[in-house]
């Protein structure tokens, strides 16, 4: 008989696993059943960890948030004054995200097409989920816009 996972362990478990289901099937199609069957657990003991769907979900958020971190790209745009290379270093950093996060990726595409009550939770939360990780190097390139007389803003 298998091992017992710990709570933390348990609880990071389904995290992961639910990450893959609702970045497959979507926040709405993706049931509490589903969940705790990846998990191996019954839905009671997946309640015993997250109240409810929306509640996991937040999890789910966060988690994937934690793995993105884009701080070192506000440094190398305000490093730079050359707007052709500040585009490319955020569009580089775009592509690469979604590249190697491919559930944040398919997650960000099924919360704007499902318009569920979390949806806008996707995109208000911290990380590269947010306008937040993005506001240094887009006003460091709006400001080096506004100072070359060829692009008005």
């Amino acid at each position: 008989m298998g091992r017992r996972l710990s709570a933390d362990n348990r609880k990071a478990q389904i995290i992961d696993r639910a990450a893959a289901l609702f970045s497959s099937f979507g926040f709405n199609r993706t049931t509490m059943k589903m969940l705790a069957e990846a998990c191996n657990i019954s839905e009671p003991a997946l309640y015993r960890h997250f109240k409810s769907k929306e509640d996991l979900y937040g999890a789910v958020l966060r988690s994937l948030r934690d793995k993105v971190d884009t701080s070192f790209l506000a440094q190398k745009v305000s490093a730079s004054d050359n707007i052709e290379k500040i585009l490319y270093l955020v569009a580089e950093e775009i592509f690469k995200t979604y590249l190697e996060q491919k559930e944040l990726a398919r997650l960000l595409l099924y919360s704007s097409l499902e318009r569920h009550s979390l949806s806008c939770k996707v995109f208000e939360m911290g990380g590269c989920l947010s306008c937040r990780s993005w506001l240094p190097p887009w006003n460091a390139l709006v400001n080096l816009a506004k100072s070359e007389k060829s692009m008005p803003l």
